[in-house]
This record gives C-alpha cells, sequence and structure tokens, in this order.
C-alpha cells in the first residue's frame, strides 16, 4: 500500500497534485474541527475529523467483525467479506479482490451486485471448504439447505433473498 498520489493518473486528468490533501491511513484522527466552522455548520465545538475509508470496508469495521468471521453484507449491493490479516501478494481468486483495511490489515472481498449472488458465493465457499477438510463432495443444494437451517435455528429474524438485481463487477 502507497500513501501516495498515483502521478500517471494525475496527470492523464491534468490536476496539480499541489491542489490534493496528503493521503492518510483510513479513520486516522486528524485533530479538531475549527470552533468557527463547527459554530457555522451547528456543530459541537471539538468534534474530531478522521481520514476517510471505503464503504465496503466501512461496513466491515462497523459490523464489528472478528478475524475468524465472515461478513455478508447484502443489500442493492451486496460483498462477503473476511479478514486476511496481512497480504501475501498473492493474487485474489477469480471474483475475489484484495482491500486495505487500516493499520496494516486486509479484507478479502467477493463484490456482487445481486445478494443472491452474495449468498451463492458463500454457498461455493462452505462447499470447498467441506471438500477440501473431509474430501466429501456436496451439492450447493444441500449446502443451501445447512445454512437456510442455521440462519433459521439462530436467534436473528431469518433469512429473506429477493434477487431483484442479477450480475456482477466481475
Amino acid at each position: 500500500i502507497s500513501f501516495e498520489w498515483r502521478n500517471e493518473l494525475l496527470e492523464a486528468a491534468n490536476i496539480d497534485q499541489t491542489m490534493l490533501p496528503e493521503i492518510e491511513e483510513p479513520c486516522k484522527d486528524l485533530g479538531a474541527i475549527d470552533s468557527i466552522i463547527a459554530s457555522e455548520l451547528s456543530l459541537d465545538k471539538g468534534v474530531h475529523i478522521h481520514a476517510s475509508i471505503g464503504d465496503t470496508q466501512a461496513a466491515y469495521i462497523g459490523a464489528e467483525c472478528s478475524p475468524d468471521e465472515v461478513l455478508l453484507n447484502i443489500g442493492t449491493g451486496s460483498q462477503s467479506m473476511w479478514e486476511m490479516g496481512v497480504h501475501s501478494g498473492r493474487e485474489p481468486s477469480e471474483g475475489t479482490d484484495i482491500r486495505y483495511l487500516r493499520r496494516g490489515r486486509y479484507i478479502a472481498c467477493a463484490p456482487t451486485l445481486a445478494g443472491g449472488e452474495a449468498y451463492r458465493v458463500a454457498g461455493e465457499f462452505f462447499r470447498e471448504v467441506v471438500h477440501v477438510f473431509a474430501g466429501i463432495e456436496v451439492t450447493i443444494e444441500d449446502t443451501f439447505a445447512v445454512l437456510d437451517r442455521i440462519a433459521e435455528e439462530s436467534s436473528s429474524q431469518g433469512m429473506k433473498i429477493d434477487p431483484i438485481f442479477q450480475g456482477s463487477k466481475f
């Protein structure tokens, strides 16, 4: 990860780098807002400003996932994501990309456009885990049946999938 602007892109867009702010670590506390600006914005004096972070990474942090959990973030767009710790430099699997989280941590993300597609990615992941660790081939339908049962037996409100969008960014 480089915390520098990409000069070739700035030059191609004819943007003067001196007009851009420094790139900071995501979520870094950049300090308190000026009291005059706070007043103009009807904010309390001393409100802190933090460096920006991507929406996917913010969803992961906001969900308070531990490194051994997988987050299925399903809405209009959807992502399946899990923490990798340190990036190995290996190319990600097809349909997956690696995103910097913060403080030297990374998440693997399988971004899709449809909630049903994210569920399929999760199902394929667990199906492959069973095959690799137990040497057993299971159908995707059987995998979905187990995932559905787990959701029904949990303390959540269950699961509803309405894949009205279809597609993927890949």
